[in-house]
């Protein structure tokens, strides 16, 4: 009977002992630099969750489209300074803007050359009377072609609008 007495007991404080304890520990390798900390109190000990500020890393590529974007906004006369404000010269915008008219008026003509002389053939459709006919490789071919015509055409005029 006093055994079991005893054995309750100690069931009972052991857990309150090991709960008084875990309460009175420090951690001493606390980072200065963690932010948002929460602490949540359990039945017998404090849980500390963190939240991290999210690491960005940047690759080669999109260094570069920064600048590339940046040497564009500059290029219209859009400039922001340290302080948050943004700076737009319309004079300098007119100019871009006029000059990337004349690229595109004459990019969409030397498509329209290239292009001019297609028919319904080329493409791969044929009509007749009494039934269509599509050649579904004829039409494939020439939407490639025509997707190439269209990436070269891009790379023209991003060309052009570099060297403005």
């Amino acid at each position: 009977m006093k055994s079991s007495k005893s054995i309750f007991i100690m069931l009972i404080t052991l857990p309150i002992l090991f709960a008084c304890g875990n309460n009175n520990k420090s951690d001493n390798n606390k980072s200065t630099s963690q932010k948002n900390q929460k602490e949540i109190g359990g039945d017998f000990e404090k849980v500390k969750i963190t939240e991290q500020n999210k690491i960005t890393i940047k690759t080669n590529q999109d260094i570069e489209e920064e600048k590339r974007e940046k040497k564009v906004l500059n290029k219209l006369g859009i400039e922001t300074t340290n302080d948050g404000k943004i700076v737009i010269e319309p004079k300098k915008t007119k100019e871009f803007l006029e000059n990337l008219a004349k690229i595109l008026k004459k990019e969409g003509e030397e498509f329209k050359k290239k292009n001019e002389n297609i028919t319904s053939k080329d493409i791969g459709i044929e009509s007749k009377d009494d039934k269509i006919i599509i050649d579904t490789k004829k039409t494939t071919n020439f939407l490639e072609k025509l997707s190439k015509d269209l990436e070269d055409m891009a790379k023209d005029i991003q060309k052009n609008i570099d060297d403005i």
